[in-house]
């Protein structure tokens, strides 16, 4: 009897070791460890199958990550930085690099300067039909960047043509506070997310409105809102040799790394802001910043909310620039660790799509693209808005005041659950606004027919309404891009 059953293991062991060998395939991936901060649940936590990660820690900034549990590879866009850095992408003041002269935030903002030849009024240029379509020729070469920064004839007869408001105090010189012309020259539609912050013309700027620009090479004007309150006019040129200086520090995580554009030297960059060009762009607002221009809360609240932010990192400096946040040596040395601890396990985490944000334990603010490859590259310049937010938090965090996975959970539910108020088309996105007594939602999605939403116009769905952006089908229901903030 012993001798049977002994025959009968040897048996199973050996046909066990044949499957084993017959099977393999040492060229077969291997499934892999989830990457740090990945959840293994094998059911969505959230609408449109997202997964809220494991919390990832230090200080008092906790992060999670958001991923989808299929993949979202589609890389349809460019980013700002993309196009900046290879010269593909130009930002210009509307006077298209004619320089201007007097200064609005000196004693009579109203006074024309002499000398300047009046402009048209005749209506907009009109917007590309479709600029998510791929363009119909192909994309123009890179600008040589030696050569020098003078605007396109293109530019200089659209700058011409863009409409001036009579009670616009700085229209005698042809530029706007309000207002700057995008050039798209790469062979992918350009998507503009409200808060990223850049550097040059007449004073910086930052992103006024969720938007996606043609690859159509054609100008086309954006809002924005100034975020440099006492400059109008242009830098000098060890101003922008500490803005290229600190450009070239290596490291792609490092708070001091600036996109700077194909312009050329220190000379040549000076000589290109100076004409009217947009040369760099440094990051995002913080938390508050991007609530005041998302609202549409105009103007002087952006200013406001950049100078509450210059005081807490104790940022000095003579235009009151919010850039110096991320160029000042002392607020970079309180954002690397922050920086250096959180880019990479965020960056590596499979499927990723966003983040839930949380300081010294209050979960604050919420960010989900429609892809992988446009949460990757929007990670670094977010990592700096969030970091931002908790070096210079009000309350030190300590480390049992860390938000747990759950109230990420209820963070992203409270979100999806808001009644959008508001909807109106930017351009080519379609944007919601909505609220509860807890949080503000914002979402921006590509305008959809009745049929394709059921015949039903109705944006009483959460995360940008037609039935919830985060709960439709591809590409979470067509939301490009939502973000949500406490109160």
């Amino acid at each position: 009897m012993k001798s049977v059953r002994l025959l009968l293991v040897l048996g199973i062991g050996v046909a066990s070791l044949a499957f084993l060998i017959f099977t393999y395939d040492p060229g077969r991936p291997r499934p892999k460890a989830a990457p740090a901060g990945m959840s293994t649940a094998a059911d969505s936590d959230l609408p449109g199958e997202l997964t809220v990660g494991k919390p990832i820690v230090f200080g008092n900034l906790t992060i999670f990550p958001v991923s989808s549990n299929s993949p979202r590879m589609d890389d349809r866009f460019i980013t700002l930085d993309e196009g900046l850095k290879t010269g593909t992408v130009e930002v210009l003041e509307k006077s298209s690099g004619r320089p201007t002269s007097g200064d609005p935030f000196g004693a009579d903002p109203f006074a024309a300067p002499a000398n300047l030849p009046p402009r048209s009024r005749a209506a907009n240029p009109p917007a590309a039909d479709d600029p998510f379509a791929a363009p119909s020729q192909p994309a123009a070469s890179p600008p040589d960047s030696n050569a020098p920064a003078e605007p396109t004839e293109s530019l200089q007869q659209a700058s011409a043509q863009i409409p001036v408001a009579d009670d616009d105090p700085f229209a005698p010189a042809g530029n706007d506070v309000n207002q700057l012309l995008v050039v798209n020259r790469s062979e992918k539609p350009l998507y503009l997310m409200p808060g990223e912050v850049i550097i040059g013309g007449d004073q910086d700027r930052t992103i006024g409105q969720e938007l996606v620009i043609a690859a159509d090479g054609k100008p086309t004007a954006i809002d924005v809102f100034c975020v440099e309150h006492g400059r109008w006019g242009g830098r000098d040129e060890a101003a922008y040799a500490q803005i290229v200086a600190q450009s070239w520090s290596g490291e792609a995580n490092s708070a001091a790394s600036l996109v700077i554009s194909s312009a050329g030297s220190v000379e040549e960059t000076t000589a290109a802001a100076n004409s009217g060009k947009f040369v760099g762009s440094v990051g995002s607002l913080n938390k508050h910043g991007r609530m005041a221009v998302q609202k549409g809360d105009g103007q002087q609240a952006v200013w406001d909310e950049v100078a509450k932010q210059n005081a807490k990192a104790g940022v000095e400096t003579d235009s009151g620039t919010f850039a110096n946040n991320y160029s000042d040596a002392d607020a970079l040395e309180r954002l690397e660790p922050y920086l250096k601890h959180f880019h990479q396990p965020i960056e590596e985490t499979q499927n990723i799509v966003g983040v839930i944000v949380a300081v010294n334990g209050k979960v604050e603010s919420l960010d989900v693209f429609e892809s992988t490859p446009l949460f990757r590259k929007l990670w670094p310049k977010l990592l700096k808005s969030y970091s931002l937010d908790a070096a210079h938090a009000e309350t030190p965090g300590s480390e049992n005041n860390v938000a747990t996975r759950e109230a990420a959970i209820a963070f992203f539910r409270d979100i999806a659950a808001a009644q959008t108020t508001a909807s109106e088309t930017e351009g080519s996105l379609a944007i919601s606004q909505g609220e509860s007594d807890r949080v503000l939602l914002f979402s921006a999605h590509q305008p959809r027919t009745m049929e394709e939403v059921g015949g039903s116009a109705s944006m009483s769905g959460g995360l940008g309404g037609f039935g919830g952006a985060m709960g439709g089908g591809g590409f979470f229901g067509g939301a490009v891009h939502s973000s949500g903030f406490s109160k």
